[in-house]
């Protein structure tokens, strides 16, 4: 693809049936974590939700690209221009705005379709070759085509968060144990934090919600008790030109910190990770007292837990989303999201 847009400076095409705004479809993996996600990226990004069915969902606001380009269980999106049935489609693209150069259509299934995918693919490429070059080899646009009950139409937009490039194994320093690109962000984006703002992992480990944080524009900080895991630490964020304090310090001690915005963690559960030689609930009832004092009052501290009798929880904070990610069977991780009274 070799048309690429910008928030700034390109011009999205006009409302067209009442709508517009930016198409997103959503990861078919974790659906209910990737809902939470957006919820929390909505706020962060002062866009808006307006509509949507299935795993599409119809983004508006200025900030509306940036919500796609934070989310980790997004996995494409397209500047909206037409949605309905076929025959709706086909009428709106004769008089859509569309921008210069070569077209091509690719469709994707987000729920039960009837059709054929091949057939809409040509049914709405005929229209546009009336008005634009047709190339499927090269394209210098590409027209996503959403297929379901109902049908969504846009132009595609390149993804540059390149979150396969950063795979753990991919990282300069590796370990089994660390989130995925995508979890780490939406982790983050559960705390519907701003950017600009500082995000703290006193779990760091590896620094994988760090590297996340720092490409999503947010400031991050971490702590561990581990100093090898924060000489590896330090050395991912370098190879991806993130900085921010790292410091190998105890949980208990994260108050020294000062206030934080928000807090995304992973904390240590079982053989494979490091407690220090902690009872793992020794170690997390004092990590939720130094979570509750170094978070900003109304802020929100987003925390994977094993199990939700580790949740306990100062006064100060109350519990106000929870998304489990089943791992195996003898394993759930359980997103939550905590609140600072």
């Amino acid at each position: 693809i070799r048309f690429f847009f910008t928030v700034k400076s390109h011009k999205k095409p006009p409302p067209l049936r009442g709508v517009s705004g930016i198409l997103m479809l959503l990861s078919g993996e974790h659906e209910n974590l990737a809902e939470g996600e957006l919820k929390g990226a909505l706020r962060a990004e002062h866009a808006r939700l307006t509509g949507g069915t299935g795993r599409i969902r119809i983004i508006e606001g200025k900030s509306a690209l940036s919500v796609f380009e934070r989310m980790g269980y997004a996995r494409m999106a397209s500047f909206f221009v037409s949605s309905g049935n076929m025959e709706a489609l086909m009428e709106d693209l004769k008089t859509a705005e569309l921008p210069e150069g070569s077209f091509a259509v690719r469709a994707y299934r987000y729920e039960d379709f009837p059709g054929s995918r091949l057939d809409a693919e040509r049914r709405l490429g005929e229209v546009i070759s009336r008005r634009r070059k047709i190339d499927l080899r090269s394209p210098q646009n590409t027209l996503d085509v959403y297929l379901g009950r109902t049908l969504y139409a846009g132009i595609s937009i390149p993804d540059r968060r390149g979150l396969s490039l950063r795979e753990p194994q991919k990282r300069p320093f590796f370990s089994p144990v660390t989130l995925s690109p995508r979890m780490a962000r939406a982790l983050i984006n559960l705390t519907g934090i701003e950017r600009g703002r500082t995000v703290l992992d006193p779990f760091c480990g590896t620094g994988a919600i760090l590297v996340e944080a720092g490409l999503m524009g947010l400031r991050p900080m971490g702590t561990d008790i581990d100093g090898e895991m924060i000489e590896g630490c330090e050395k991912n964020m370098r190879a991806y030109g993130i900085g921010g304090p790292v410091k190998k310090i105890d949980i208990g001690d994260i108050t020294e910190l000062g206030g934080v915005d928000a807090v995304s963690t992973d904390p240590p559960y079982g053989r494979s990770s490091s407690t220090n030689k902690e009872p793992v609930e020794s170690l997390y009832r004092r990590s939720f007292a130094a979570i509750s004092e170094v978070l900003k009052k109304g802020s929100r501290a987003s925390i994977i837990l094993p199990d939700m009798r580790f949740a306990s929880v100062p006064e100060e904070m109350e519990l106000v989303e929870h998304y489990p990610v089943r791992v195996h069977r003898s394993l759930t991780r359980n997103f939550c999201v905590f609140r600072k009274l």
